[in-house]
């Protein structure tokens, strides 16, 4: 395991191709694009966390010692689709102009909020509730939770091509 200690300015791209890197800064990566590939995790020791944008398909858990951990994506702009499984009892919020698309199976047991850009789920996504404010929500996947779009928000179902995205809960 490797862990990452310190706050850096650091803004190239992070690649985790096996093993597990472990965020002990929130702010380690702050600057960063990373990638998670097969056979590569990332853990954390902190309950907040930040990166440029988060892409690949290994595991990211948020949760830090039995706490939940609330991991910001997107801050660099940048668009990035993850494959993988986020996991735990985490928050996720999605920031900047890019997208960010969700392509695997997600279950985490905290809150999903979109505030900047657009999240794109093709994939599956399990949270209490998932906020949409000032951004798009879009894809052809399946959210289990309750949905809110509130009034500068957008709901774009199938994004850029026919599809259909199922809500399995309440839409507001």
């Amino acid at each position: 395991t490797l862990t990452l200690n310190l706050a850096n300015g650091f803004t190239g791209k992070t690649t985790i191709n096996g093993g597990r890197e472990m965020v002990g800064d929130g702010a380690a990566l702050a600057g960063s694009s990373v990638t998670v590939n097969a056979g590569g995790g990332l853990t954390f020791a902190v309950n907040a966390a930040t990166m440029g944008n988060l892409a690949g398909s290994g595991s990211v858990s948020l949760n830090n010692g039995g706490s939940p951990v609330s991991l910001t994506v997107g801050g660099n702009h940048s668009s990035a689709t993850y494959a993988g499984n986020l996991s735990g009892p985490g928050n996720l919020i999605k920031t900047g102009a890019g997208s960010f698309t969700l392509t695997g199976s997600s279950v985490i047991g905290g809150t999903a909020t979109i505030s900047n850009g657009m999240l794109t789920v093709n994939g599956s996504l399990s949270s209490s509730a998932l906020a949409v404010r000032g951004s798009i929500l879009s894809g052809r996947g399946t959210i289990n939770g309750p949905v809110s779009v509130e009034t500068d928000g957008t709901l774009w179902p199938g994004g850029a091509g026919d599809g259909q995205l199922t809500i399995n809960n309440s839409l507001n």
